[in-house]
């Protein structure tokens, strides 16, 4: 974790999730792929140039720092049609985040649909090396955002 006196936080879990916290203070001053801190969802695709876009993808790509860097782009394809033979594994692992005894007090709070879909897209499509980083973060987005 990493503070700052100017009431910023950053908490990388090590793996590929990157938590921002920041005062309210900063509120409308920020820019970037966090958004700008104003509380208005309609501009949360602000690209670098100031314009507002629709696309993840062409905003993702409008803050790129590396022409090195392809471009993002939609797949048609899910990354369980992708790699049909993960697709079991990540039903099993994902599976989780809907058991009733696990988050029953959870549930009730957070609606897990969107938590187990995300959690099966990234078992689905892992290609880390290590497939706990896959779907252990998807659960523990699900986690955090029970107790938040």
């Amino acid at each position: 974790m990493v503070g700052w006196a100017g009431g910023l936080r950053v908490l990388w879990n090590g793996g590929t999730q990157v938590y921002v916290r920041v005062q309210p203070a900063w509120a409308s001053n920020l820019q970037g792929l966090c958004g700008d801190y104003n509380q208005n969802k309609k501009d949360d695709y602000k690209k670098q140039n100031g314009i507002t876009t629709e696309t993840a993808y062409s905003f993702a790509n409008s803050w790129k720092t590396s022409d090195d860097c392809s471009d993002a782009t939609k797949n048609e394809q899910t990354p369980c049609e992708i790699n049909p033979l993960r697709r079991t594994f990540a039903e099993t692992m994902c599976s989780l985040i809907n058991d009733v005894q696990i988050f029953s007090g959870c549930h009730d709070v957070v609606n897990p649909y969107p938590y187990y879909e995300n959690c099966l897209f990234d078992a689905c499509g892992c290609d880390m090396g290590g497939d706990c980083m896959c779907y252990c973060e998807a659960i523990e987005t699900y986690v955090r955002q029970c107790t938040s």
